[in-house]
């Protein structure tokens, strides 16, 4: 049975009409052909920006504007777009270039800061990248070939073979292979960004699509931010655009319950939870992870098991964690499932009208 909040939002996509097709100033607007939809796409930010710092002659420092770029590149093309970034890099000013454009970005909630410590930040935004792309059937930018994610995760392995593209930048033309992620017998560049409807991710993909008016507020902002010329003319253009034919999502977007059906770690889905007990015998059912996910499953609620039954009273006869408990908490532990422990952007900053929200994150 759906919530009440995913039958809004299904409605609220079904009464806006979608976004528009036009990447340069020279050419013409074109409306999108309502048999496929346009794939989310989520960005690694510290790839990005320093492969436009590596091009462009700064070394040591993220290049904002490198994030910047490939932002407008996926949204002047209609796709629903954001990046993420360490949280590291909100609260020290000097390892970016341009602080202000990062947090101008920030709060037009296009960018999402994650928790991480030492060197794992960078890792942990490619694991959320990974599964947020599995879970919501997008594509991902990334430069690194996450090997260490798929080791870890060897669900998210098809999403990393089939969905990581690599960019690559001249100036400030952003370009990616042609041939895609599979290469020459794969489906191409174009195809990969598309979603058709005999795809078993059309469902998820129909949820997270940009509608013309969040893309004209966020090119017009894009615009203003970095004062370039044709980026300019390019939102006069759409934003003065009159749709002929305005493309609306499908009728045959009915969201089922298989699309939620996924088995996280105890820690995320308690046995208290309404539904807990019947999405796992359904998965069990239909071998959505096979019988290994559900041998780690036991094995994690075994182990949080004994963990909470061992805990020793002090002198107060409050509970104490031993030295040996504190370490089982670590970060990897504590932040397993990024749609719960990640609070989205938009739920911390204070927005003005003109901001608008990530739909994929409500």
């Amino acid at each position: 049975m759906r919530d009440s909040e995913t039958e809004e939002r299904i409605s609220k996509i079904r009464r806006s009409p979608l976004s528009v097709i036009c990447d340069r100033s020279a050419d013409g607007v074109k409306e999108r052909n309502p048999d496929y939809l346009l794939r989310p796409i989520f960005i690694n930010g510290v790839e990005v920006g320093f492969a436009y710092a590596t091009c462009d002659g700064i070394k040591k420092k993220l290049a904002v504007r490198g994030i910047t770029i490939s932002l407008w590149y996926f949204i002047s093309r209609g796709h629903q777009a954001q990046a993420l970034l360490p949280l590291c890099f909100k609260n020290f000013p000097d390892k970016s270039d341009r602080w202000d454009e990062l947090m101008a970005l920030y709060r037009m909630n296009l960018i999402e800061f994650t928790p991480g410590f030492g060197n794992d930040k960078y890792m942990e935004v490619n694991r959320i990248m990974a599964r947020r792309t599995r879970e919501h059937g997008g594509c991902m930018v990334a430069r690194s070939q996450m090997h260490q994610i798929v080791e870890r995760d060897p669900l998210l392995d098809k999403t990393v073979e089939m969905k990581l593209l690599m960019p690559s930048f001249n100036g400030k033309d952003l370009m990616f292979p042609i041939d895609g992620p599979l290469g020459r017998k794969g489906p191409s560049l174009t195809d990969t960004l598309k979603c058709t409807t005999d795809d078993p991710e059309w469902t998820r993909c129909g949820l997270q699509q940009l509608t013309l008016n969040d893309q004209r507020i966020w090119l017009k902002n894009l615009s203003d931010i970095t004062l370039d010329s044709e980026w300019m003319i390019i939102a006069s253009k759409i934003n003065r655009y009159q749709l002929t034919k305005a493309a609306f999502v499908p009728s045959i977007l009915e969201p089922n319950e298989a699309m939620h059906l996924e088995l996280h770690p105890f820690q995320t889905n308690q046995g208290d939870n309404r539904g807990t007990y019947e999405m796992r015998h359904r998965a069990q059912q239909n071998d959505f992870h096979g019988r290994q996910s559900l041998i780690v499953h036991c094995i994690l609620r075994f182990d949080n098991y004994c963990s909470r039954s061992y805990i020793r009273p002090n002198a107060q006869g409050s509970r104490v964690l031993s030295e040996e408990q504190r370490r089982y908490r670590t970060a990897d532990r504590n932040f397993p499932d990024s749609n719960t422990y990640f609070v989205p952007s938009y739920r911390r900053n204070s927005r003005t009208l003109h901001e608008v929200i990530l739909h994929y994150l409500e």
